[in-house]
C-alpha cells in the first residue's frame, strides 16, 4: 500500500510539473472549430453524488459540441502537496446537441487558487483518439441552477480544447 501511494505521488507530481505551463482563465471561452480541426467545448458541471467513489457529475455543455448535457464520473481523487493539490481521474461525457464524446482525463486541481488543468484523450465518439487539454475554475456560487448538487452552490466552469490525432503525437 505504501509503495503504491509513493508511486502515485511521483506520477502525480510529474503530471503537475507538466501541467504547470498551462495558463488558466477565470471564464470559459467559446471558440469555433478551426481550420486544423481543433475544437473547443465549454462546460459547467457539479457533483450529484460523493459518498463513495465513483462520484457522479451533471451539467451543461456548449461550444463546438453544441448546447447539451454533461455527465461524468470521478473515478479517483487523491490529495497531495500538503493538501493543496487534488489529483483526479475522471470521465467526462459530452452530450452536445450536434456532437457527443467521452474523454478520459487526469485533472490537477489547486485548492488554493480554485483552478484546475486537465489532460487526456477522447475514448469514444466524436474525435475519438484526439488529445484533450482543459481547465476549469471552481465557482463557490454557481451562476446557473444546479439540480441535485451535493456541494450546495459550488460548480466548476471551464473548457476542453480537443486536438485531432493520436494522443501520443
Amino acid at each position: 500500500m505504501r509503495r503504491h501511494r509513493f508511486a502515485t505521488t511521483l506520477v502525480s507530481l510529474a503530471v503537475i510539473a507538466g501541467a504547470a505551463g498551462l495558463t488558466l482563465s477565470t471564464t470559459p471561452s467559446m471558440v469555433s472549430a478551426d481550420s486544423a480541426g481543433n475544437a473547443d467545448v465549454t462546460f459547467t458541471k457539479w457533483v450529484t453524488s460523493a459518498k463513495t467513489l465513483p462520484w457522479d457529475m451533471a451539467g451543461v455543455v456548449g461550444g463546438d459540441a453544441g448546447p447539451g448535457a454533461f455527465a461524468g464520473e470521478v473515478l479517483s481523487s487523491d490529495m497531495i502537496a500538503n493538501g493543496t493539490i487534488n489529483v483526479i481521474h475522471a470521465h467526462y461525457h459530452i452530450n452536445g446537441g450536434t456532437r457527443q464524446l467521452t474523454a478520459d482525463l487526469l485533472v490537477i486541481e489547486n485548492e488554493q487558487t480554485n483552478t484546475a488543468v486537465s489532460n487526456g484523450i477522447v475514448t469514444d465518439g466524436w474525435m475519438e483518439g484526439a488529445r484533450v487539454q482543459g481547465e476549469y475554475t471552481v465557482m463557490s456560487a454557481c451562476p446557473i441552477a444546479t439540480p441535485h448538487n451535493v456541494l450546495g452552490t459550488v460548480c466548476f466552469q471551464g473548457s476542453l480544447h480537443i486536438v485531432p490525432g493520436p494522443a501520443g503525437t
